[in-house]
Formats: C-alpha cells, structure tokens, sequence
C-alpha cells in the first residue's frame, strides 16, 4: 500500500543519512586511532619499557588506517545530508562495508604484533561488532559479526598450531607469573580506551 511504500521509503532515506553521517563520525575517529597507535607504540617502548615491540611495522599499519580511513571520510563528507541523492545509497554501502572490512583486517594485524590472542586489544572486536549492529542492516551487521569471529577463531588457532606464532612484547600480555606492573598498565590503558570509544560511538 502507499502508506507501506512511504515508511519504506522514509526508511531507506533516514537510513542514509544515518550511515553517511556515522561513518563520517567513525572514519574520523579511526584517523585519530592511527595516530594513537603509533604514540602507544613509542610511550609503550620508551616509557614503560616494553621490548620487543615491533613500532616499525605498528606505525605502517597506522599508516595503512589513515590512509584509508581519511578517503573514506572524506567520501561520507559529501553524504552526511539528508539531501544526499538516492542513487549514491549502494556507494555509500560498499565504502561502508570495504571500511569495516578493512578495520577488522587492520585490527586482527595489530592485535597479532602486540600478543597476539593472549593480547587485551582483543577486546576492540567488539567494538566493532557493536558498532556494525547499531548503524548495519541485520542482514550486514550478522555477516560482520561471523568475520569478526572468523579472524579471531584464525588468530587462536594460528598461534595454538604453531602456525602463526605472534610476538609476545613483555608487558603487553599477561605472562605465566603473577600480574606485572607493565601488563598492568597496559590492562587499565586498553580497557579505559575501549569503554570511552564505544560510549562515544554508540
């Protein structure tokens, strides 16, 4: 019926703006997560003293992240609007899903330099997740849910084999012994991070 039609239609509208003006917000904030990692890797390296840490190869991730998370924004910009032409929702969708993609790639990389599933930045696949389920359809937002499970499950089990043995920087997993002083700060810095990004996203 009309009515139907004009909800459905109401819908899709409001749904673009809400992806075009969110993932304007997302995109910007993982810019600044990519200059975040690198000012970690280096206060974790010369101020807590965290050998082993692969800065180098952290800082071309970030690179990687910014770079692709600075087109995107810059794509959303143009769609944040609720003005934004109907025909540029399948754009606004595929950028989404190869973004979100991509930070999952991009996270499962990160997590594997710093401990790999012994890691606490585990934690930022939920991030992800939750973010995927307020601004996706149901349909995107449970595919996006069974990556995310897929890349950690690969993590586990890469490093359970001996396939893929991650490197384990002192202080940036929790170690066999008692509770470090280190890993300790690291604990309270990543969680403390976690909490405040997804209140401020979500």
């Amino acid at each position: 019926d009309l009515d139907g039609l004009a909800h459905r239609r109401g819908f899709a509208a409001d749904h673009r703006q809400l992806i075009g003006e969110s993932f304007y917000v997302y995109t910007g904030v993982r810019t600044l997560v990519a200059a975040a990692i690198v000012g970690a890797a280096l206060f974790a390296r010369h101020v807590l003293g965290i050998e082993a840490l692969d800065v180098g190869s952290l800082a071309r991730l970030a690179a990687a992240i910014a770079l692709y998370n600075i087109l995107a924004c810059a794509f959303f910009r143009r769609y944040r609007h609720p003005d934004a032409p109907p025909q540029a929702f399948p754009r606004l969708l595929a950028v989404t899903y190869a973004a979100v993609v991509l930070d999952l790639l991009a996270l499962t990389i990160a997590v594997w330099l710093v401990g790999g599933a012994r890691s606490p930045f585990t934690a930022f696949y939920v991030l992800h997740v939750s973010v995927g389920c307020v601004l996706l359809s149901r349909r995107a937002a449970l595919l996006l849910t069974a990556l995310a499970w897929a890349l950690l499950v690969t993590l586990v089990v890469g490093e359970w084999s001996g396939v893929a043995p991650p490197p384990l920087p002192v202080g940036a997993w929790a170690g066999g012994g008692p509770l470090q002083g280190r890993y300790a700060l690291t604990l309270i810095a990543v969680h403390s991070t976690f909490f405040w990004v997804v209140a401020f996203l979500l």
